[in-house]
């Protein structure tokens, strides 16, 4: 199975060989952007496309050439004969003179040659799409427009002479859906850019358009009627199994039935990323299909009923990016306009949370456990504690939202900010706090007219938060030292909206940001800044306590001493928006083009989380400057101990310094002293 996606005036053609799990790329670059691309009957290597002209591959995909066809003539569409593979039939429009008339074509020969028909003599009509009745060979369908009506074309001759029937375009909708409005160039009406002919009743045919949606003719195409509820209508397949079963792909949906057109369900979802461009379903199966729009590939096992995403492609914007600091292998994410996903493995693979009950406008995303997840939307906080299967409403303070975040040593406290307008109507920098996981609000003001836009949790000092966005279009930053109770303003020598922030690991005081202007450091826990490059940053992130990735307007960068490089081999030319650590990898969302992982170039990979004591886990946890215990009810007064069993220091829940200690091998041992974590002290 392929799908071909238009980049300018190129195109890359992606295949799956496991119904959607995976895709790898077929053919990149093609020199033509294929409308149209469908494997010839029978053939599991034989590909025909069409783009104006028509092409053909023998190798699935891998190379095209270009066949022969009449001149002055252009092709927007194709079909196969039921009875004989070979025989191919083109829709288009035969170009000569001033202005183009509809034609079809067919060969017997597998495109060596072709005969042409004209199928009006109206100027400014042509033919969109091409349909075979399977149980007549004479009768050829083709979908089409004249001046802007939409008409199909019949013959029952196989093409020799040919009938027009109109479509009712006076009992069409007068306009689509406000924020979806048809192109300016094509009135309502438009074309039929897909047809469908019931294999079990030949006389039932179905006519998809654009703007306009279904329509369905009991009669062999002489009268049609529109099928209520769908308006918009931009691809069609049915299942090959059980041909009554038919999918159409309009904007972020799906529509099907089950009886051939007579009745409709939907929409389905979660298809997102505009308009259902393409559906495809299996030859072998009944209950699978793909779905492909702008974003992503989705697949359904259910007959539509349930889509995941099987294989994001080119136009995902991410909106959030978290990966889990004490399980580096879940990661989560938010995606413009979908809502929040999961993944298990490190990125390779993701699943939808289809219990979020929000608005899928997520903005920001906080997960301190593999389970445990915090999601901000602009309906409100929601909380799951069993990876995004169920959720619970927290909140909704703000009339704008801005981000979560949770404590790193204290998981029971979390905060979020934006902005939220007081009786006058001012927009004013807003906080929500919680130290008991969300059992107990509280909610206050910090300055008016701004908006916290992000927040930071020190890596060590458990009430420690940093929040920052904007105030009257510039640089605000605030910090509180007890979980949020009190708030001083901080930031001296910042400039710009603050749109990322985190602190340095094995520091209680270092912290960088970035913001329009460049990245800014801080050695003081934020009193005062330094601007230490770049422009147009969008995401700051930790690799090592000396090494950091930024993410900027124009791709990443490295910084491991006092310059900056380049980090953005493999990237695409796209901004990056939001950037996650795990252990050995390094994920990058775009604005664009979807999510990217990357490995750490070098050097030793500091360890930041907590332990957690009662638990044992394989691999020394490898650390610098600090070690965090996060609080464990029973455990017990807890210990450092060197590698010959000797008592070096008492450790308590929070951040214990160990700058003073060598470097080396140590245990962390309960109070019966017995071993229960390896640590590796470095410089």
């Amino acid at each position: 199975m392929l799908i071909a996606v238009s980049k300018g005036t190129t195109a890359t053609l992606f295949r799956t060989t496991d119904r959607g799990v995976s895709w790898s790329i077929a053919s990149d670059s093609l020199s033509f952007r294929p409308q149209a691309v469908s494997f010839q009957p029978g053939s599991d290597n034989i590909l025909y496309a069409v783009d104006s002209k028509v092409f053909r591959s023998i190798d699935r995909g891998q190379t095209w050439f270009q066949l022969e066809t009449p001149d002055a003539t252009v092709w927007c569409n194709l079909g196969f004969s039921v009875a004989d593979s070979n025989e191919v039939w083109l829709a288009g429009y035969s170009a000569a003179g001033a202005r183009g008339r509809a034609a079809a074509a067919v060969s017997t020969d597998a495109g060596t040659n072709w005969t042409v028909f004209d199928c009006d003599s109206a100027v400014r009509s042509c033919s969109h799409s091409v349909a075979l009745d399977p149980a007549h060979d004479s009768t050829i369908y083709c979908g089409g427009s004249i001046a802007g009506r939409a008409v199909v074309y019949k013959s029952t001759d196989k093409g020799s002479s040919w009938t027009r029937h109109d479509l009712p375009t006076s009992a069409m909708p007068d306009s689509v859906e406000p924020d979806r409005p048809p192109p300016q160039e094509e009135p309502v009406g438009g074309r039929v850019h897909a047809l469908y002919v019931d294999p079990l009743n030949t006389s039932v045919l179905l006519a998809a358009m654009s703007w306009s949606g279904v329509y369905r003719s009991t009669d062999a195409g002489t009268t049609w009627s529109h099928c209520a509820g769908i308006n918009e209508a931009h691809s069609l397949a049915y299942v090959p199994l059980q041909p009554e079963v038919v999918f159409v792909g309009a904007t972020n949906c799906i529509y099907r039935t089950q009886d051939a057109g007579a009745h409709w369900g939907g929409s389905y979802q979660p298809p997102y990323g505009g308009q259902v461009g393409c559906v495809l379903v299996l030859g072998y199966v009944t209950n699978e299909a793909l779905a492909a729009t702008g974003a992503a590939v989705f697949r359904t096992i259910d007959q539509g009923q349930y889509w995941d995403p099987a294989g994001v492609l080119d136009t995902v914007r991410t909106i959030a990016l978290e990966v889990v600091r004490t399980a580096p292998q879940f990661v989560y994410t938010a995606i413009a306009g979908a809502g929040v996903f999961r993944s298990t493995n490190g990125g390779d693979g993701w699943s939808r949370c289809r219990g979020f009950p929000g608005s899928d406008s997520v903005v920001s995303i906080a997960a301190p456990s593999a389970d445990e997840v915090w999601a901000l939307a602009d309906t409100g906080l929601y909380y799951s504690t069993d990876g995004g299967a169920s959720w619970a409403f927290e909140g909704d303070w703000f009339d704008e939202a801005g981000a979560v975040s949770v404590s790193s040593v204290l998981t029971n406290v979390v905060m979020a900010t934006g902005s939220q307008r007081d009786s006058a109507q001012t927009s004013r920098f807003a906080i929500a706090s919680t130290t008991d996981r969300g059992q107990n609000w509280s909610h206050f003001w910090l300055c008016e007219g701004g908006m916290g836009k992000t927040m930071a949790p020190s890596l060590y000092e458990p009430g420690r938060f940093l929040v920052a966005g904007e105030s009257a279009a510039a640089a605000v930053v605030y910090s509180s030292g007890d979980t949020g109770r009190t708030w001083i303003r901080v930031g001296a020598g910042l400039t710009g909206v603050v749109r990322d922030m985190e602190f340095q690991p094995g520091s209680w005081v270092v912290l960088s940001r970035g913001t329009p202007d460049g990245v800014f450091r801080s050695p003081d826990a934020g009193n005062n800044w330094q601007n230490i490059g770049l422009t147009r940053v969008n995401a700051v992130a930790y690799l090592q306590s000396w090494e950091m990735c930024v993410g900027t307007d124009v791709g990443a960068f490295l910084r491991q001493g006092g310059g900056w490089d380049p980090y953005s081999v493999g990237l695409v030319d796209s901004g990056v928006v939001s950037l996650g650590v795990g252990d050995w990898y390094l994920c990058a969302g775009t604005q664009t083009a979807g999510l990217f992982r990357g490995y750490f170039p070098s050097g030793i990979r500091e360890n930041p989380a907590s332990v957690l004591l009662h638990t044992v886990q394989s691999g020394p946890t490898i650390v610098r400057a600090a070690i965090v215990i996060r609080e464990a009810p029973g455990a017990g007064q807890a210990c450092l101990m060197d590698a010959c069993g000797r008592r070096i220091i008492a450790l308590h829940a929070g951040a214990n310094d160990i700058r003073n200690l060598s470097p080396g091998v140590y245990f962390i041992a309960l109070h019966n002293g017995t071993p229960t974590r390896k640590v590796v002290l470095t410089e």
